[in-house]
């Protein structure tokens, strides 16, 4: 067997478009499981985002979340990489972004926390299918500037919503000069990490962790910032419904789409 760890995304990868674990990948990963192979999420998530999932797939001990700016040991609840955002970049972000109309989202502490008055006027923003999803999973303050300038501990990850595509759009480009790494899930969204912090410096420290070679392990994923992990692993895996040429390009293999059990199917194929 090759195959050591399997490192999944989740949204429109190991999740359908119900946002749902398909019996079939359920059943390949505890096939995977049982032949020894390690599991592990890799995902944009935050921790608290991951509860109902994980009680759904048995054997994924691992995770790779907030878009590899924090790994977890999940079976001992250790961190291995913890994010490294300073306050003062989220400021600086927020700033750029406030005239596009964000809901400004701070992962840290393994939770999101967002402004209480944009959950509470949450259909203004484009949250595409996830907006119960995040009204359920989000910790409100008040101000979120005044609750980043009176944090000392670092971040891991900004996210925001926008209106519309249009307003992404613009924010992305009064942005992009900026020294971080930027990438989006959806058609109204954005993500920030510091340089250099993607999914494939998370797949890469949690191999090291698990003393697995880079060429043992197999990543699945559909979207834009699975591509840095997609480079990283000797097994790449692209989901038949990837958003983009740069994802297939990135992927030595391709399953089928996230609704007809492509996971299911990259792993029973390649991995056992």
């Amino acid at each position: 067997m090759s195959v050591k760890l399997i490192a999944l995304d989740m949204d429109g990868t190991l999740l359908n478009s119900e946002h749902h674990v398909s019996p079939a990948s359920v059943s390949a990963l505890k096939k995977a499981a049982e032949s020894g192979i390690l599991l592990s999420f890799a995902t944009g998530r935050s921790l608290c985002e991951l509860d109902e999932i994980r009680h759904a797939v048995a054997g994924m001990d691992y995770a790779i979340l907030e878009g590899g700016a924090s790994v977890r040991d999940l079976k001992s609840d250790r961190s291995v990489m913890a994010g490294t955002m300073p306050t003062a970049d989220a400021l600086e972000i927020y700033r750029m972004v406030l005239p596009f109309d964000p809901m400004f989202e701070v992962l840290a502490d393994d939770r999101v926390y967002t402004q209480k008055s944009c959950l509470e006027n949450i259909s203004h923003f484009d949250t595409c299918t996830f907006e119960e999803f995040v009204l359920q999973t989000r910790t409100p303050v008040d101000d979120i500037v005044r609750f980043l300038s009176a944090r000392v501990q670092p971040i891991s990850k900004l996210h925001m919503f926008f209106p519309d595509i249009l307003a992404r759009g613009r924010a992305l480009e009064a942005t992009a000069h900026l020294p971080f790494d930027i990438t989006h899930q959806l058609r109204s969204n954005l993500e920030f990490t510091s340089r250099g912090v993607t999914k494939g410096l998370g797949v890469t420290r949690l191999a090291e962790y698990l003393n697995i070679p880079l060429s043992k392990v197999m990543a699945i994923g559909d979207n834009m910032n699975d591509v840095p992990m997609l480079e990283k692993v000797g097994y790449s895996v692209a989901m038949k419904n990837a958003v983009g040429p740069e994802v297939f390009a990135a992927a030595k293999y391709v399953t089928d789409t996230n609704d007809e059990d492509g996971v299911a199917k990259a792993i029973l194929k390649w991995a056992v």
